[in-house]
């Protein structure tokens, strides 16, 4: 789909807290969406909440490279959302005073709905270790690279993310570690293949309990 490019609001200057591209690190949130209503994703994952649902919220959906964050703003309604970096992120504010512009974009945030509709759909159903697959795909097609090194979520995050306990997707990281899937080099980092990913035939119980086996630390804190 065509995509609407709408000026930056300012010229664009990392870590500026008042305009441009705007750097967050993994947990940090958007806090801003008062004075600039509408961003684009430009790099990393963001998890999108709404802001009355108080620090039990869950999140909707996952707004990716590319994503618009705030849309609801063009239809004049409020923007009620919590935009958390679920790893580390750019984003940058837009301005569409071009009024003939606004209903691409409208249509642009519709197509990316039900997109992250169905992703979420597939990072919440089904046996956990698909669930953990997913996630892992995900970040690797955000990485842009079949064989690359990926910023992973923390286990309080992927656990809200996938509707799993964090001790089930620590096994499952753990069983990918030991099927040679998963390479962790430091906390929070590993390197994966999505190739791998899609052809790992997910053996059955991964995110079971299994005292007998050796399990090594999981290398998401």
């Amino acid at each position: 789909m065509k995509t609407i490019d709408c000026e930056p609001r300012d010229t664009p200057r990392h870590d500026d807290p008042s305009s441009g591209l705007r750097s967050l690190r993994a947990g940090a949130l958007l806090d801003d969406t008062g004075h600039h209503p509408l961003w684009r994703v430009r790099r990393g994952l963001m998890a999108i909440s709404t802001r009355d649902e108080g620090d039990g919220e869950r999140t909707h959906f996952l707004a990716v490279p590319g994503d618009l964050i705030g849309v609801e703003s063009l239809a004049g309604e409020p923007v009620a959302l919590r935009a958390c970096a679920v790893t580390a992120v750019e984003v940058e504010p837009l301005a569409c005073a071009d009024l003939r512009f606004q209903p691409e974009l409208l249509r642009q945030a519709y197509a990316q709905s039900r997109r992250q509709g169905r992703e979420i759909l597939r990072l919440r159903t089904g046996l956990v270790a698909d669930r953990v697959r997913q996630m892992l795909l995900l970040l690797g097609e955000n990485a842009g690279a079949d064989d690359a090194e990926v910023e992973l979520p923390s286990l309080r995050r992927l656990a809200d993310l996938l509707d799993a306990s964090p001790e089930a997707i620590c096994r499952v990281l753990g069983r990918m570690r030991q099927l040679d899937v998963l390479v962790t080099h430091r906390p929070r980092a590993a390197r994966l293949s999505t190739r791998a990913l899609n052809e790992l035939v997910l053996p059955q119980g991964m995110s079971s309990s299994l005292p007998a086996q050796r399990m090594e630390p999981c290398p998401v804190p």
